[in-house]
C-alpha cells in the first residue's frame, strides 16, 4: 500500500485523564502503619517485623516455626535454640488429674510445609503487581459524532479525583462501543510490573509515545489542567479518512485484557475496561486524533504512526 507524503498531514490530538500514583502510595503507607502497630500493642517499637526461628529438640531434629515481634530489626532473623528452655515437665499429680493430654507432635515435613506456606502467603500479600493496559482502535473517519462525544467528556470531566478518572474511563468506552460498527482495526496489550515505580514509569513512557504522534494538542484536560486551542487550518480542506483512539489504564493487581481479533472481542475488551473498579484505578489517559472536526489523519499517517494495528 502506498501513500502520497504531500498529503500526509500531522493531525491534532485530544487528551484527558490523570494519575493518582502518589495519593495511592500515601494511603497504602498509612494503612500499612496502622496494620503493623496492631500486631503487638505492648511492643516498644511503632512497627513490628517478622522473625523466623528454627528450633532443635534433643529428641527430634525437625524444625519448628514461630512468629515473633522484633523492634530492633526490620528484616527476618534466624536462630537455633533448644526446646528444653521452653518446656518443663508437669508434676506427677498433674498427670494423674486427668487434665493433661500429651500433645500431638508434627512430623518434620508437616512443620516445614506449614512454614513455607506461611512465607509464601506473606510474600503474596507484600508483592502487589501493577498492570498497564493499552487498547488502541482505528475507526473510519465518517463517524464524526465520536469526536464530539470525546470533546464533551473532556470538557466536563473531573480529572483531579480517582472517581473522576473512573468516570472518564466508563464514558469513553461507552462512546466507543456506540461506534463499534466503524472500527476496522485494533491493538491491545497488558504489561505487568511488580512495583508501583516501574508501573508509573511505563505509563508515562507510553503516554509520551502517543503524544509525540500529534502535531499539536488542541484539547487537554489532564490532572485538572485544561487547555483548548484553535488548530491550524487544513490547507487541503480534506476531512479525516480515519480516527485513532487510544486508552491507557494503570491498575492495582493483575488484569488480563482480552485478545482482540474481531469486533466481538473488541466489544468484550471495552466492556472489561469500562467495568474496572474505582478502587483499583491508578491512572487513566484517553487520547484521540484528529481532535478537530476538519483535521485530517490520512492513510499514510495511520500506517506510519500506528504499525501495530491489526484488522478486525
Amino acid at each position: 500500500m502506498t501513500c502520497n507524503p504531500h498529503l500526509a498531514l500531522a493531525a491534532s490530538g485530544g487528551r484527558m485523564g490523570g494519575r493518582s500514583f502518589s495519593s495511592s502510595s500515601s494511603s497504602e503507607s498509612s494503612s500499612s502503619t496502622s496494620g503493623s502497630s496492631s500486631w503487638d500493642s505492648s511492643s516498644s517499637s511503632s512497627s513490628s517485623s517478622p522473625s523466623y526461628s528454627w528450633e532443635s529438640s534433643s529428641s527430634s531434629s525437625s524444625p519448628s516455626y514461630s512468629w515473633e515481634s522484633s523492634s530492633s530489626s526490620s528484616s527476618p532473623s534466624y536462630s537455633s535454640r533448644s526446646t528444653s528452655s521452653y518446656y518443663s515437665s508437669p508434676s506427677p499429680s498433674y498427670y494423674s488429674s486427668g487434665y493433661y493430654s500429651k500433645p500431638k507432635l508434627k512430623t518434620a515435613s508437616e512443620t516445614e510445609d506449614e512454614a513455607w506456606s506461611f512465607l509464601l502467603t506473606r510474600k503474596c500479600q507484600i508483592s502487589k503487581p501493577f498492570a498497564i493496559q493499552t487498547l488502541r482502535v482505528a475507526l473510519l473517519g465518517a463517524t464524526r459524532s465520536l469526536q464530539k462525544d470525546l470533546d464533551t467528556i473532556a470538557e466536563v470531566a473531573d480529572t483531579s479525583t480517582t472517581s473522576g478518572l473512573s468516570c472518564i474511563l466508563q464514558e469513553s468506552t461507552v462512546a466507543l462501543l456506540r461506534h463499534l460498527a466503524f472500527c476496522f482495526s485494533s491493538f491491545s496489550s497488558v504489561d505487568i510490573k511488580q512495583n508501583k515505580t516501574d508501573g508509573e514509569n511505563l505509563f508515562n513512557q507510553l503516554t509520551i509515545e502517543e503524544r509525540a504522534k500529534f502535531d499539536e494538542e488542541t484539547l487537554v484536560n489532564v490532572d485538572n489542567i485544561k487547555k483548548k486551542i484553535t488548530p491550524r487550518k487544513n490547507p487541503n480542506g480534506l476531512n479525516s479518512d480515519y480516527i485513532v483512539m487510544t486508552i491507557l489504564v494503570a491498575t492495582k493487581g493483575e488484569c488480563k485484557l482480552c485478545v482482540v481479533n474481531n469486533s466481538e472481542e473488541l466489544k468484550q475488551a471495552l466492556q472489561k475496561l469500562g467495568s474496572i473498579p474505582t478502587s483499583k484505578i491508578l491512572a487513566v489517559e484517553v487520547m484521540w486524533t484528529p481532535q478537530e472536526e476538519n483535521d485530517t489523519l490520512s492513510e499514510c499517517d495511520l500506517l506510519k504512526d500506528y504499525p501495530r494495528l491489526k484488522p478486525l
